[in-house]
């Protein structure tokens, strides 16, 4: 039995696209937390609008806000609870507005990295795209794909290769440098 040699660009390739299967990952989880700040930056904004619609209550009720409260009167200490939720959320709100920035940078950085595997992907058939998950992020072997296919070993590997030599080639035609033996030129282009 003849042992195919696995040539330096293949396992090149390989490995940045474990890091591309992770990235992807790392960008969902980076979104959820930005769903969640900006749903509590939302909270914060409307605690702080609150209280500034106080003045208009107190007014009213003839109360002044940090005046002296007296215990027994429900508006004075429900308006004091709530001065005081105001005070905290706007301390904590600049800390809130540091993070989302630094979140959406992070996602910005990501998806930048991405992108050229992006527009080599779009031009993959969907069962490419499946080999290539299965393979990078599941970290599945060319059998165990072939029974999930219901094919032979023979065609995973083969569109398997196909697909790794035309990422590859994009990229060479991307960053139009040759990838040499040891994937030079290739690696300078894609790893962060």
């Amino acid at each position: 039995m003849q042992t195919k040699r696995v040539k330096p660009w293949e396992t090149l390739i390989g490995k940045v696209l474990v890091k591309y299967y992770h990235k992807q990952s790392r960008l969902e989880q980076l979104r959820g937390i930005e769903v969640i700040l900006l749903g509590d930056i939302r909270e914060m904004e409307e605690t702080i609008k609150c209280i500034m619609d106080t003045p208009k209550m107190t007014a009213k009720y003839g109360y002044s806000p940090g005046g002296s409260s007296d215990c027994r009167d429900p508006l004075a200490s429900m308006i004091e609870k709530l001065e005081s939720a105001t005070r905290k959320a706007q301390q904590l709100l600049p800390d809130k507005y540091k993070r989302l920035i630094s979140i959406r940078y992070r996602i910005h950085e990501i998806r930048e990295w991405m992108a050229p595997f992006d527009i080599a992907f779009n031009r993959l058939t969907e069962e490419e795209k499946r080999i290539l998950e299965m393979k990078y992020s599941w970290r599945r072997s060319n059998r165990s794909i072939a029974d999930m296919f219901h094919c032979t070993e023979k065609r995973i590997r083969s569109i398997h290769y196909k697909v790794i030599k035309y990422v590859t080639i994009c990229f060479q035609k991307q960053s139009g440098r040759k990838m040499d033996a040891h994937g030079a030129g290739f690696y300078d282009r894609i790893v962060v």
